[in-house]
């Protein structure tokens, strides 16, 4: 066994040597995060609370060619609890592999960053702040025809979540490419599954989308349309979503199972939000962005407020 797990390292190693020195370098980075979420919710699915969450992220990566390696750490503190940082930070040790055209992989524990982004269906916005590593690997390749990424994430013992995100490009309409997608996760808890997928049409225009199809589950289906506009620093978006819960095993599991918004388990047929955001510039490196967002689930109007900072402390490249 010995004798199997060194030959790899000493391939690599090798590899590493022979590879010129202007394409070897260490980066150094500390990424600094910030979240204050109000939600003054009368919902029946979800009650009013607020997050005040802090994240701070040290990493180090050792680059040659289109490879790197890399370690550190992720600390999160969350201010509705007590202590400082979590009693287990995650630790980040990861491969990775960029062509820096067409594919990407990665291996081992990194960050969720390198997972594009999913609707709030499939993960909520607190899972996404407060849970910001993977466990397995993703592998994303884009070409002229569209694009593909596939993530695996062993979270716990006997768990396992995966994601697909893929486009094939239809066209062009004033120089701008029309879609069919496709984001499906499944999310296997214990011995309990959730499998959801959201087939659409969607236009992108830069930053800007609009997106429309069926919501499927294992339990249930609907209709789903999202948008997201934006012009100079201020943003508008929503979600309509027109069908039955896609969560039913909620009372059993909850946010074990089902990792997007709780909203959407609405038995009313409906859920709409609407977003209103600004998001200034104040400097190089650094992120503010004040978002005003309602929810409507077929009977209360709920209100949530929500303050993202970010910052690289320091880098090197």
């Amino acid at each position: 066994m010995k004798k199997k797990l060194l030959l790899p390292l000493l391939a690599l190693f090798a590899y590493t040597t022979i590879t010129r020195a202007d394409q070897r370098q260490w980066d150094y980075q500390v990424d600094f995060r910030l979240r204050l979420d109000n939600r003054e919710y009368r919902s029946e699915y979800l009650s009013g609370r607020t997050f005040f969450g802090l994240r701070l992220v040290p990493e180090i990566r050792y680059k040659w060619g289109g490879n790197s390696l890399a370690a550190g750490a992720d600390l999160t503190r969350d201010f509705g609890t007590r202590g400082n940082f979590q009693p287990d930070p995650e630790l980040l040790l990861n491969y990775k592999y960029d062509d820096r055209r067409n594919f990407r992989v990665c291996v081992g524990a990194f960050r969720r960053d390198e997972m594009s982004g999913f609707p709030s269906v499939f993960t909520a916005s607190s899972k996404s702040f407060y849970d910001g590593v993977f466990h397995g690997f993703t592998v994303r390749w884009r070409g002229n025809g569209g694009m593909a990424e596939l993530i695996g994430d062993w979270y716990a013992r006997r768990c396992f979540a995966g994601y697909f995100n893929g486009r094939v490009h239809l066209g062009q309409v004033y120089s701008h490419p029309l879609h069919l997608g496709t984001y499906t996760m499944m999310n296997r808890f214990d011995t309990a599954k959730h499998v959801l997928s959201y087939l659409f049409a969607g236009y992108e225009l830069g930053r800007r989308h609009i997106r429309a199809g069926l919501l499927q589950s294992k339990e249930s289906s609907g209709f789903m349309a999202d948008v997201h506009w934006t012009w100079r620093s201020f943003g508008t978006g929503g979600i309509l979503y027109l069908g039955d819960s896609v969560m039913p095993l909620w009372a059993q599991y909850g946010s074990k199972l089902y990792f997007g918004d709780p909203l959407f388990r609405t038995t009313h047929g409906i859920y709409s939000r609407a977003e209103f955001s600004w998001q200034p510039h104040i400097g190089k490196g650094m992120s503010l962005r004040l978002s005003s967002l309602t929810h409507y689930d077929g009977r209360t109007l709920n209100w949530q407020q929500v303050v993202a900072f970010s910052a690289t402390i320091w880098r090197k490249n």
